[in-house]
């Protein structure tokens, strides 16, 4: 509210009588500190009393000698804007003084995220088997500094149920663990990672950690009458494109600029562009008669595609700018604007087809124009015009106008060539291994954002990622270390595991694994695996789960829109953490509300679940072989055998008398409070 609606008022209206230079009647606006104190009329706001405050009365203009500003009044919105920040205890952001002095780009490029890319080498350790890996090496340089020892290795049950879910979100089968624990050779592990990143649901399980950055979303924001329903092959453009090791800086071309580029078959780079063209429309159905307000519906809707494409590929808030230079990164407001030129120049077609029988919904180039500045984000009051070029902290004060068409194909030259880039890919996919990012702001890389835990591993894992070009060969990387292989667990009884829990609680520097719950997709996903039910199709149209319940999440329709009649398809995702799809997710959010175990204990698709796997149970076995049924549910959902006293526990409840008003038989009962459990739930 500060930084959109007070600043600029302050800034326009006020600081040119009480700012730095001049202080008329002894009062300054510039500066939270000089405002309460006031000048020689006494302090200049009472956030407890905001109608009686002199800024106020003076603004309201109803007293000849505090009327302010003394030739032309405020408008009453403006005089609103200032009553309601007085009300709320004159919020300012700490260290801001509304005085700018420009930007100091040279210095501004010696930030940290903004330096050149370099490949450091891996601290010397010992080889050992455990510490071979470049990435083992980083982590236990840092550990060593901050005084940590970390725990020992999973067990191969847990290792491999870790690793099925995180690389392609499913559940191991009995026979791939019985086969990893029997296998002693050194590369087993290597030979289970090989197998899972070439398997086709590898893609599935990644696109979705891409689609929540990229905001998919299969209707508008604004209605959802008309659907998105072509939407579905950019989604399935991200999984192929994924499963086929496409090199990072392609898979940042085709969606920006696919449409554009020569060397790519038409089709398939019209469907990636898809990324620009998804975009959540914030005009009504039949638009708005007037053109200024067209102008400034599709202004605002530029703003958002802006926002998506830096904070996806560099994680910085760019939109900040718009209606005045970043307070906080050195962005300024022109820097938005010759951003803004390249949309401008570019249009959405919902409806493109491109072959026989087929329909996309893609973006393309048209008239090329400059954008000029909107003076405090006012299309109405609009300032100099600006060319279309990159970034002026990342491609330097004489960064080359962009003149081919829009400016698309130069602007995803321009990110691709930033060291930025490299990083901020290289975050996100350590971010999905781990839980957390090195970066623990996965879209935020500026001033505001976290600091690096492991700067130079950061470099390191960026550096190999431009070299390579690979996501499955830093996937390697990752999963084939030490650090990546630990156990989630410690030890109480042990002083430096006791030690570890005090000096790293939140567990930053990695002394051991993370341990994280199933998000949404997996959950459902594994389940249905585990019944049998999971229909094992790759691609096409997004499926209405009232109708369809056996394809991966991953194919559910995803509305943007908030309602949608007796009904709410997002609902049932959003109640397990999906993402709001009007904007792009970084990460997800982790809640535990009574709603999650309410759906898992009283949902009609739970309850059928239940019963499916206990059918399934039944075939594999004989009609009084109890206790099979029981061990192989146990290797199902857990991967691991069930312990004597869990099975006299099991058998108890299945031979307790039945109580008429279940409407579950006693074994479908028991499956669904496997189900429900935390070792289900949780991946170790």
């Amino acid at each position: 509210f500060f930084e959109r609606e007070v600043r600029p008022l302050l800034v326009d209206e006020c600081v040119t009588c009480h700012g730095s230079d001049v202080q008329e009647n002894g009062l300054r606006l510039d500066d939270r500190a000089a405002l309460l104190a006031g000048g020689k009329r006494g302090p200049a706001v009472d956030p407890r009393q905001p109608e009686y405050s002199l800024l106020i009365r003076a603004v309201r203009g109803r007293d000849d000698e505090l009327r302010m500003p003394p030739e032309e009044p405020l408008a009453a919105d403006q005089i609103q804007v200032l009553t309601r920040w007085v009300r709320m205890g004159v919020p300012w952001p700490a260290g801001n003084n509304l005085q700018t002095a420009g930007i100091d780009f040279d210095k501004a490029a010696e930030f940290w995220s903004f330096r050149p890319l370099t490949r450091p080498q891996p601290p010397s350790y010992s080889q050992t088997a455990r510490e071979r890996s470049p990435v083992d090496r980083f982590i236990l340089a840092r550990l060593g500094q901050a005084g940590l020892t970390r725990v020992s290795a999973a067990d191969k049950r847990t290792l491999l149920r870790r690793a099925w879910f995180n690389v392609i979100g499913l559940p191991p089968e009995p026979q791939d663990i019985a086969a990893f624990v029997l296998d002693e050779a050194p590369d087993a592990f290597v030979k289970v990672i090989d197998r899972l990143l070439a398997s086709p649901h590898y893609g599935e399980r990644w696109a979705r950690y891409w689609l929540d950055v990229a905001r998919y979303g299969e209707t508008d924001a604004a209605s959802d009458v008309n659907p998105y329903k072509v939407m579905f092959h950019y989604r399935d453009w991200v999984i192929h494109a994924l499963n086929a090791d496409l090199p990072f800086d392609r898979f940042v071309a085709l969606q920006l600029a696919g449409d554009q580029l020569p060397d790519v078959d038409p089709v398939q780079g019209r469907i990636a562009v898809g990324f620009l063209g998804m975009l959540p429309l914030l005009n009504k159905p039949g638009g708005d008669k007037c053109p200024v307000r067209r102008r400034e519906v599709r202004a605002n809707e530029l703003d958002n595609q802006i926002d998506m494409v830096c904070k996806s590929f560099l994680a910085l808030t760019v939109t900040c700018a718009r209606c005045h230079d970043h307070k906080f990164d050195p962005i300024p407001i022109e820097d938005y604007y010759a951003l803004a030129g390249v949309f401008w120049s570019s249009r959405e077609v919902p409806d493109l087809e491109v072959a026989p029988n087929m329909t996309i919904r893609s973006y393309q180039d048209a008239e090329p124009q400059d954008s000029r500045v909107f003076i405090r984000g006012n299309i109405r009051n609009q300032g100099e015009v600006v060319p279309r070029r990159f970034l002026t902290v990342l491609a330097g004060r004489s960064a080359p106008r962009f003149t081919k068409g829009s400016g698309r194909i130069e602007l995803a030259d321009a990110i691709i060539g930033a060291p930025l880039t490299w990083r901020v890919i290289a975050n996100r996919l350590w971010q999905h291994h781990f839980g957390r990012g090195i970066v623990d702001t996965p879209s935020n890389f500026g001033r505001l954002g976290s600091r690096p835990t492991h700067p130079q591993l950061l470099e390191w894992l960026a550096s190999v990622l431009r070299e390579r070009g690979s996501f499955k060969a830093l996937h390697r990387e990752v999963l084939g270390s030490a650090t990546w292989q630990l156990s989630s667990t410690h030890d109480g009884d042990n002083a430096d595991h006791v030690a570890n829990v005090s000096r790293d609680p939140g567990n930053r520097y990695l002394w051991r694994m993370h341990r994280r719950r199933l998000d949404i997709e997996a959950l459902r996903d594994a389940i249905l695996f585990v019944t049998g039910e999971l229909t094992p199709v790759i691609g096409g149209p997004s499926m209405d789960p009232r109708v369809d319940t056996h394809r991966r999440t991953l194919y559910t329709e995803v509305s943007r829109f908030v309602t949608r009649g007796d009904y709410v398809v997002m609902d049932f995702l959003s109640t397990f953490d999906f993402p709001n799809p009007r904007i792009s997710a970084a990460q997800r959010m982790e809640s535990t509300v009574p709603q999650q175990q309410l759906f898992l204990l009283n949902s009609d698709f739970i309850a059928e679940r239940s019963k499916r796997l206990s059918q399934r149970l039944r075939n594999r076995t004989t009609a009084a072989d109890t206790a099979g049924r029981v061990r192989i549910a146990w290797q199902w959902l857990y991967a691991r055998p069930v312990d004597d006293d869990e099975l006299r526990l099991a058998l108890a409840f299945l031979n307790e008398p039945t109580n008429e008003r279940e409407s579950l038989p006693a074994e479908a009962r028991l499956m669904q409070a496997l189900l429900a459990s935390n070792e289900f739930l949780y991946i170790d």
